[in-house]
């Protein structure tokens, strides 16, 4: 048994209720991501790193939003249960009952930005520009998604006899508090985005630097997630989070090839 049993208290899923509607802390969370993304991304407009106006950025963050949201919910459903939403298709739209990817809600923003893009062909910014702007502050509001997983009671890791292992409510032994390591590896990479971003590396290179880091934190966290989060593993070696993140892991050093990460004179 651990040597600080850490019996976590129930935390009600739902925040508030508006009327019938029940509002949910996770949910909140996303909304507190967006708006903190819309303030960083605001303070980038002022310091003319961003050549964008207030009203293209509002224009923005919709469509950065609607990618997290449809990405995150597409990526689950193909990644982790396809053969459950091929027999239960309505079932896809059921997201407050949970399950998002976060490799396919950062994908859902990397497709939003090209949409964004065409959508406004006059701007004088390209698509690794303005990930790059965008992906400085992502690891925070992901920060945020990890604490919205904890007060839900999921997202947890196996059993442990580690001094910090936690008791969920309603689940049996004492775990890995798994999101919390996650939140902690977001944490991180946001600190280590806003260092190097003073230095203005070559476009790609904050994109580069996220994938990175956050594809080798991945992987090893996917090692300590209860399987059933993580899902059988494919042919015994890696889950499908594994497999997700050495991709996101080849894509990030394929733009440190590109951009060979100079920093600007």
């Amino acid at each position: 048994m651990p040597l600080l049993q850490i019996d976590l208290p129930y935390i009600d899923p739902v925040a508030f209720y508006v009327g019938p509607w029940g509002v949910r802390w996770y949910g909140l969370m996303y909304l507190a991501g967006f708006i903190l993304g819309f303030l960083f991304l605001r303070q980038d407009i002022k310091n003319k790193r961003l050549p964008l106006n207030q009203n293209e950025l509002i224009d923005y963050i919709f469509y950065a939003a609607m990618g997290v949201i449809i990405g995150g919910r597409i990526g689950y459903t193909v990644f982790y249960n396809l053969a459950f939403y091929l027999q239960n298709p309505l079932k896809v739209f059921a997201i407050w009952e949970g399950g998002m990817s976060l490799h396919g809600g950062v994908l859902g923003v990397l497709i939003a930005t090209i949409f964004f893009l065409y959508r406004h062909p006059k701007l004088r910014i390209n698509f690794v520009t303005l990930g790059d702007r965008v992906i400085k502050i992502a690891p925070f509001a992901l920060f945020l998604g990890r604490i919205g997983n904890f007060f839900n009671s999921e997202l947890y890791g196996p059993l442990s006899n580690l001094p910090w292992a936690m008791q969920f409510p309603g689940i049996s032994g004492y775990r890995h508090p798994t999101q919390l390591y996650e939140a902690a590896l977001f944490l991180f990479i946001f600190i280590i985005l806003l260092v190097i971003d003073r230095y203005r590396l070559k476009p790609g290179g904050n994109l580069a630097i996220f994938l990175i880091l956050y594809s080798v934190g991945r992987f090893f966290t996917e090692m300590i997630r209860d399987i059933r989060f993580t899902g059988e593993t494919l042919f015994g070696l890696l889950t499908m989070g594994q497999v997700l993140s050495i991709l996101f892991l080849i894509w990030g050093l394929y733009l440190i090839r590109a951009s060979m990460l100079k920093i600007k004179t």
